[in-house]
């Protein structure tokens, strides 16, 4: 699944306008584990650790980021894993 969103941590915004992939079932009851990249502008930088991704359709999961590709002129490529299955936080 391709998908366009942001990354923050503590509630604050620390990667705004993010494409990247996820595979694996995120959204399924009972998903315990799935993965996938992000592609950072350049310029910014993410750390190890756990983030919250947000999608623009709504859809929050926490994630850990696994590893960074060193960043070119088109910025870094990030992997990371999420154990938790991705809710929708816009109300319908």
């Amino acid at each position: 699944m391709n998908f366009q969103g942001k990354i923050l941590r503590n509630g604050r915004v620390l990667v705004d306008d993010v494409t990247g992939t996820i595979s694996g079932p995120a959204e399924a009851e009972g998903s315990t584990e799935w993965s996938g990249n992000v592609l950072i502008p350049p310029r910014q930088f993410l750390a190890s650790g756990a983030y919250t991704l947000q999608l623009t359709d709504g859809r929050v999961a926490t994630i850990t980021v696994s590893s960074v590709a060193s960043g070119n002129s088109e910025g870094a490529l990030i992997a990371f894993t999420g154990c938790e299955p991705m809710v929708c936080e816009k109300e319908g």
